[in-house]
């Protein structure tokens, strides 16, 4: 199925279920932890809605090719989604193209008084539910410059668990210069033949236990006070990048195959971080479990995870997540 056709279908179901828009679970998100939290739920025969948002499938949907899944064959990350779909909607799952803008919160008056939740999308249209888990995850912190997004996949990648193979013999490059820069290093040591770690800075961010252990490595180098300013290849595969030597005010290209960007995240809390408790850096913060400060609101997946970034546990806390969320709802919690 086209993404364009998946689109369309998903707008059609916003107006199927325009007039039964109030479900007992809604997951908002769209990558792998929503997936997972949508099939518990439907396998529970909850009425489930996930309303996916403004990036179906997530961070998985520009991964390139995953090749760490337990018990699955290596493939692109945006198949994997696929099938999780599908399977979420064969449980019972509504799946509902709109983007939650607000959450709202309003206790009912039955004789439980549980809160109420209202989803106000960017489409106009209102949604209601019992029990929310929310796995909107996050987005890298990316550069902006020209050959980003062309060679995103095919050179350009977020994450060296996933791709370290694509690394093989290689000549990388890494952009950051805190301990996840160099846990990214470290992760490619045994792959590329030689790599680089650009800092914008004079110095490292990274913790001193953690520099210390790129002093095995004689094919890891560093370069200070550079800034990289384009990202080029030869029309399918990156072969270089354009550096700026803010000391010698000189530009430079380094000849490199790979780049992994290792700025940091931004979680996807904007709608949320003013109902439910974030910490400093905007990821949800749990309680117990699955639980957030708002009773009957669950969170699961990089939307609450600032270090392991993994679709394996995103998938794994969006069970926990959905089981909490159950329990809540059946009043055995």
């Amino acid at each position: 199925m086209t993404f364009l056709k998946k689109i369309c279908l998903l707008l059609v179901s916003v107006s199927l279920y325009a007039d039964t828009n109030h479900f007992s679970l809604i997951v908002v998100g769209g990558g792998i932890a929503a997936h997972t939290a949508a099939i518990y739920g439907g396998n529970a025969r909850i009425e489930t809605a996930m309303l996916v948002g403004p990036r179906p499938g997530g961070q998985l949907a520009i991964a390139g090719m995953v090749e760490n899944m337990p018990g699955v064959e290596a493939q692109f990350g945006m198949s994997i989604i696929e099938r999780l779909e599908k399977q979420a909607v064969d449980f019972g799952a509504t799946s509902i193209y709109a983007t939650v803008s607000s959450i709202s919160v309003q206790e009912t008056t039955g004789e439980e008084q549980k809160p109420r939740f209202t989803l106000h999308t960017a489409e106009g249209i209102d949604y209601y539910a019992d029990a929310l888990v929310i796995a909107t995850g996050s987005r890298p912190r990316t550069l902006g410059i020209p050959g980003e997004s062309e060679f995103w996949g095919s050179g350009v990648s977020t994450c060296a668990v996933c791709d370290c193979s694509f690394a093989q013999d290689k000549d990388i490059v890494i952009v950051g210069g805190g301990d996840a820069a160099i846990e990214e290093a470290l992760q490619l040591a045994s792959y590329a033949k030689n790599i680089t770690l650009l800092l914008r800075s004079k110095t490292f961010r990274a913790s001193a236990r953690m520099q210390e252990k790129l002093s095995r490595f004689s094919h890891i180098s560093y370069r200070y006070d550079v800034e990289v300013q384009e990202i080029f290849g030869d029309g399918s595969s990156m072969t270089g990048v354009k550096i700026y030597n803010k000391v010698t005010d000189e530009y430079e290209i380094i000849n490199a195959q790979g780049l992994f960007l290792a700025i940091g995240q931004l979680p996807e809390t904007a709608f949320i971080k003013d109902l439910v408790h974030c910490d400093a850096l905007g990821y949800i913060t749990l309680t117990d479990r699955q639980k957030t400060s708002v009773e009957g609101i669950f969170a699961a997946g990089d939307v609450t995870d600032n270090r392991y970034r993994q679709a394996i546990v995103a998938s794994g806390d969006a069970a926990k997540a959905a089981l909490d969320a159950i329990a809540y709802l059946r009043g055995i919690d």
